[in-house]
């Protein structure tokens, strides 16, 4: 075991490998021979969470490991090392086994380290903050310097931060990415067909995404107390905006993406709106309006369509945003 600087919060010392053994020929080694496939690592390896300060020997002697800091160098350096023994373990026998880890991206935490959970040979990375902060408030993920007093720190671009991030670690790392968006109120199949709150939340959810989408980045959104569970799909999740054209980029003052059958953009301002034009006659939105002038409210996302000549678009004919590759 391993023992926290608080004194309270004990937690095992995954560096050591009778620890790592047991873990994997207890829990993990059976599960996969049960059937299972996927393996998910819930919270970090880059944050000492648990205060995890050293462990005691078996003659009772005190060892000093860490400083029983949150963001603690040696620390995040140990566990992902261990998490890549874990790993290697695990897939020298189920080489086909397929790994996660809940490390979403948040400058409120020392990022230095972040480039460990690349590291520590998981597949994937799970964002449960996803751009809507778990459903809390400040609701969405910003452009503009904010503060955070439990953490002492101003981020000056958390929202930049994180996209550039996302597009690194999939295009040279060849990470894959999960977006959990969460909502503060309950979501119901359909729910923007009619709800005004829900459809503009459901776009910037989904703007984002398409901002970060490659081969293999999902997507979910819903309700915060309905995490866990499947989607509650709405009819915009369907769009055939066909695949990206190019990573995103800034443009008049806004965020966007071409895709070959239509445009992302995003507004991750929390204080200004800003309004953007584009070529007459060539994007309509996904409910079928002519858009070429267009003011992106604060923490906006708007998807477009190309326009349609003669006829009115099938916006919802086959879901292409879950599927289409890079």
């Amino acid at each position: 075991g391993s023992a926290g600087a608080s004194g309270n919060r004990p937690t095992l010392d995954y560096t050591n490998p009778a620890v790592q053994q047991y873990m994997v020929s207890t829990y993990l080694d059976p599960a996969l021979g049960g059937g299972f496939s996927e393996i998910d690592i819930d919270d970090s390896t880059l944050y000492n969470v648990t205060d995890a300060a050293g462990h005691y020997s078996a003659g009772g002697t005190w060892v000093q490991q860490y400083s029983g800091s949150v963001s603690d160098h040696t620390w995040a350096a140990a566990n992902a090392a261990a998490l890549q023994q874990i790993v290697n373990s695990v897939k020298a026998s189920y080489p086909n086994a397929h790994f996660g880890l809940n490390q979403g991206r948040d400058c409120i935490w020392n990022m230095t380290d972040w480039p460990l959970a690349f590291s520590s040979g998981v597949d994937m990375i799970f964002d449960e903050q996803g751009f809507t902060n778990y459903g809390s408030s400040p609701q969405y993920t910003t452009s503009d310097p904010r503060s955070d007093n439990a953490h002492n720190v101003t981020c000056q671009n958390s929202w930049l931060q994180k996209m550039q991030t996302y597009t690194s670690m999939q295009k040279s790392q060849g990470k894959e990415l999960m977006l959990d968006n969460e909502e503060p109120y309950t979501v119901s199949s359909s729910m923007t067909d009619s709800n005004s709150q829900a459809r503009f939340d459901l776009q910037w959810a989904l703007a984002n995404y398409l901002l970060v989408k490659y081969k293999h980045t999902y997507f979910w959104w819903g309700g915060a107390a309905q995490y866990g569970y499947a989607p509650f799909l709405q009819r915009e999740e369907e769009a055939q905006i066909g695949s990206p054209a190019d990573d995103f980029y800034a443009s008049q003052n806004v965020y966007m993406r071409d895709f070959s059958n239509g445009l992302a953009l995003v507004n991750p301002s929390s204080r200004s709106p800003f309004t953007i034009s584009l070529p007459a006659g060539r994007y309509q939105d996904l409910y079928g309006n002519a858009i070429s002038t267009y003011t992106m409210q604060p923490h906006s996302g708007l998807v477009l369509l190309h326009a349609m000549k003669g006829r009115q678009q099938d916006r919802f004919s086959k879901t292409m945003l879950m599927d289409s590759a890079a």
